[in-house]
């Protein structure tokens, strides 16, 4: 950060003064008023659209800590054909009973 001239490193100021300064509100104010825009919004919806599910779920347990598991197409391609196998065997086995 350079020194702007007139000034010293030591001559703070505070974003709310800057904010009276420029004329800018900030931008958590926009943030909180794009919020409630939405929340209204999404409360005047059918109850079977999909944003109002969600925002009236409640998820059971907790996600678990750290990175999360990294999985490819491939990876995720794989195990959806092996779970249609281990189906199709299932199904196989119960009509030869």
């Amino acid at each position: 950060m350079e020194e702007q001239p007139g000034t010293s490193f030591f001559n703070h100021k505070r974003n709310e003064e800057i904010f009276k300064e420029l004329r800018v509100k900030p931008g958590d104010e926009k943030l909180r008023r794009c919020k409630s825009n939405w929340l209204r919004h999404v409360t005047g919806m059918n109850s079977s659209r999909m944003a109002k599910i969600m925002l009236n779920c409640r998820q059971n347990g907790r996600r678990l800590l750290g990175r999360p598991f990294k999985e490819t197409i491939r990876d995720s391609r794989n195990s959806s054909i092996e779970a249609k196998l281990v189906t199709d065997d299932d199904d196989t086995n119960q009509g030869s009973d």
